[in-house]
């Protein structure tokens, strides 16, 4: 139980440090110690051992009488902390300080001839080795005696007992010894005392912790320590904090998703694997046409085996693969995307149908495929007259001066036509994409729309229509493109003129309010109420009974209202059938 205490852990792991560090210092210390103490004796020897070797020198060269022996002795005692050996050129003992045994005479071998030997040969030497002469391992140091034409004549030799420098270094080993001890035991009540200094917030830290897991964000460690461990424990705090507060916005955004999925406006239904409906949102209602009180459990399932779709929703649940299914059900167009939903092991566990109404998009394909018609139309008739016309002047059949210039009128008309078409097209794209550029200027509005009056009276006048202008006083300039505004105004007076009866008339008039309001009104057909929101689609064409090429593809409004707002400016239509049409278009004047 101990060894998994952090304190107990903390606590050996800082004595063993300690233990560690203190041998290795006392090691490295007792070594160097040790290394300086036979250092500094071998110094000190040696120095004596030439001090010896001068005083020796008279002695061996018989320069002084055997009387003075006894002074040569006294001087030996003074070195008594190291014994004294002198021999003679041969090796023979003549002088030592002191004897074991006092029956034993100055004649005796010397104590270590290997030594002796070495220094014979010049060598100031220094050897450890075992003395029988001493019984004991001595530490010796021995230098040559000169005589005056400094030829070797002896030897002085100087050895002291190892156990005088072994009981040195004993004691300083000894000592550290004890330090160590007295070191570990003061680490290990030490380390107890901060090792609880940490464990006690890292166990509030742990219970903080529990108490998360049981869902308490509330708890804090409430430690104010500004160490690491104070950090962790702040660190703590904050994130259960945090974690509180995520936690209450999880819980929010859950609301907020089960509220936006009740309010999407795609139908979303849930099924198990057995095809049991787990949810629904409430626009499924709507789509399948259901009402408050029905049970959409039992009417969805109905619908969808009836319109063929379990057969799907079985093979989504067998495949694991997404399927897009389209049908009608209760007059609308639907499609189900079907997509298997799996569970953290990715088992299949049910189906989620996500259902779109499609009868707008079809409504707009349909609206497409008939453009690509009217195009396809629109270039086949008059490229089939060019080249009608191109083969029968290119083959000699028409030879006729008159002739010839008509048909190169209907190829210069024809190809004129192909090019409005082009630019109808290239106008379109570039106000879709937003890369049309206008040319800013400010604008005689009652000139411009005198000017395409004029011109477009000819047109008007093989119908027998007259265009009337009532136009104000002090009109102020319009800002805008002037081929652009042009451009709007040829749209709605070629259309005017296009769906009104012979012998009418279409009346332009101009008003002053937050815009320029220019109004132009035909006793036309007139425009279905249901059609009116889709005129400005582009390709819709009110009257699809009429496909020549008198009304055009359906282009002409879409880019009108495009440049209008484009301009910054307003539209707006006002028609009853058989009655006329008005198109009041708002554009931004100079104030």
């Amino acid at each position: 139980m101990l060894k998994n205490k952090l304190v107990y852990k903390l606590t050996a792991g800082y004595v063993i440090l300690v233990l560690i560090s203190m041998l290795i210092a006392g090691i490295f210390s007792i070594n160097l110690f040790r290394n300086y103490t036979f250092t500094s004796r071998q110094s000190n020897m040696l120095e004596r051992a030439r001090d010896l070797a001068e005083t020796a020198e008279p002695f061996l060269t018989g320069k002084t009488e055997m009387k003075e022996y006894d002074k040569f002795l006294i001087l030996l005692d003074t070195y008594a902390n190291s014994r004294v050996q002198v021999t003679d050129k041969s090796g023979k003992v003549v002088a030592i300080s002191r004897t074991v045994d006092p029956d034993k005479d100055m004649t005796y071998e010397a104590m270590d001839s290997v030594l002796v030997e070495k220094v014979l040969q010049g060598n100031e030497t220094v050897q450890e080795s075992y003395s029988n002469y001493y019984s004991e391992t001595m530490y010796g140091v021995g230098v040559p005696v000169y005589d005056i034409s400094k030829n070797i004549i002896g030897t002085v030799s100087l050895y002291t007992p190892l156990t005088g420098i072994t009981s040195t270094i004993d004691k300083a080993f000894l000592f550290l010894i004890i330090a160590i001890f007295i070191s570990v035991a003061l680490t290990g009540v030490l380390s107890m005392f901060y090792s609880a200094l940490i464990t006690k917030p890292l166990s509030l830290i742990k219970q903080a912790a529990i108490e998360m897991t049981r869902g308490n964000y509330n708890i804090r460690t409430n430690i104010v320590q500004k160490d690491e461990v104070g950090q962790l424990g702040s660190s703590i705090d904050l994130l259960a904090s945090k974690l509180g507060y995520t936690i209450e916005q999880l819980f929010q955004e859950s609301g907020k998703l089960k509220n936006l999925i009740a309010s999407i406006s795609e139908g979303i239904l849930a099924f198990d694997v057995n095809f049991t409906l787990l949810n629904y949102n409430e626009a499924v209602k709507k789509l399948l046409g259901y009402g408050r009180n029905f049970n959409v459990a039992k009417c969805a399932m109905k619908d969808m085996e009836e319109a063929g779709l379990l057969y799907d929703f079985k093979t989504v649940i067998e495949t694991g693969v997404s399927r897009i299914v389209n049908c009608e059900l209760n007059i609308r167009k639907l499609r189900f995307v079907l997509s298997p939903v799996k569970n953290s092991k990715k088992e299949i566990i049910g189906v989620v149908a996500l259902i779109h109404d499609v009868s707008e998009s079809e409504r707009l394909e349909q609206i497409r495929k008939e453009f690509l018609a009217n195009v396809s139309h629109e270039l086949r008739t008059p490229l089939t007259l060019i080249q009608g016309s191109i083969e029968a002047l290119a083959e000699g059949v028409v030879i006729k001066e008159g002739d010839i210039k008509k048909y190169h009128d209907r190829i210069l008309q024809e190809t004129r036509g192909l090019g409005r078409l082009v630019n109808d097209l290239t106008d379109l794209s570039k106000l879709e994409s937003g890369k049309m550029n206008l040319i800013i200027d400010d604008i005689d509005i009652v000139s411009l729309i005198t000017d395409v009056s004029r011109n477009l009276q000819t047109i008007a006048d093989k119908k027998m229509i007259v265009i009337e202008t009532e136009i104000l006083q002090g009109i102020p300039v319009v800002i805008g493109d002037y081929d652009r505004i042009k451009q709007i105004l040829v749209i709605f007076l070629d259309n005017a003129i296009k769906f009104s009866p012979e012998n009418t008339k279409i009346r332009i008039s101009l008003e002053i309010e937050d815009f320029v309001y220019i109004k132009i009104t035909d006793n036309g057909i007139g425009i279905p109420k249901e059609d009116i929101p889709f005129i400005w689609e582009r390709f819709y064409k009110v009257d699809k009974s009429r496909q020549n090429s008198d009304i055009g593809i359906g282009l002409g409004l879409s880019i009108a209202k495009h440049l209008i707002q484009i301009h910054n400016g307003v539209i707006s239509v006002d028609s009853d059938i058989n009655k006329g049409t008005t198109f009041e278009i708002g554009l931004p004047y100079a104030k």
